[in-house]
């Protein structure tokens, strides 16, 4: 089995926990054929992500979750809630609609520290951000984002 120390999953428009798991399933190259077949995954996921050593996921399009009903949002934070407990660490990437969705969620709010990035230039909070993501993925040369003359 081959590691897949980072997973960037694009949350699909209105993800339910088939089509999230779909999402997932696809990322892992696990072999599931339509959202049908991927509604009762969720174990086997999270077995897939601790055997090929998944150490980080990041959720792009995060805000796609707030416009869910309350039953969908919650069945949907829950398995991300769980992923957490494997010692996945799980980066969200979304607007501030999404933020709100998430400190409605208890269990899921006590698992996020919202980071705010203001754009894409170089600076402090940035590098922090660029150098602790590299650690989680085995590049093979490093990039010295720690350099001060990129901060």
């Amino acid at each position: 089995i081959n590691e897949l120390p980072l997973l960037v999953i694009e949350v699909p428009s209105r993800p339910t926990e088939p089509r999230l798991n779909l999402a997932i399933a696809r990322a892992l190259r696990m072999p599931v054929a339509s959202e049908h077949e991927s509604r009762r995954i969720s174990d086997t996921i999270l077995r897939n992500l601790i055997q090929r050593k998944v150490r980080m996921i990041v959720f792009v399009e995060m805000d796609h979750f707030e416009p869910l009903p309350e039953d969908e949002q919650t069945v949907v934070f829950d398995f991300i809630k769980n992923i957490t407990n494997e010692g996945i660490v799980v980066v969200g990437v979304g607007t501030e609609d999404c933020r709100k969705a998430i400190e409605n969620h208890k269990a899921l709010a006590s698992r996020f520290r919202p980071r705010f990035l203001t754009g894409f230039a170089p600076g402090e909070e940035f590098c922090d951000f660029l150098t602790t993501l590299e650690s989680f993925y085995p590049f093979p040369n490093r990039s010295f984002l720690e350099s001060a003359h990129l901060r």
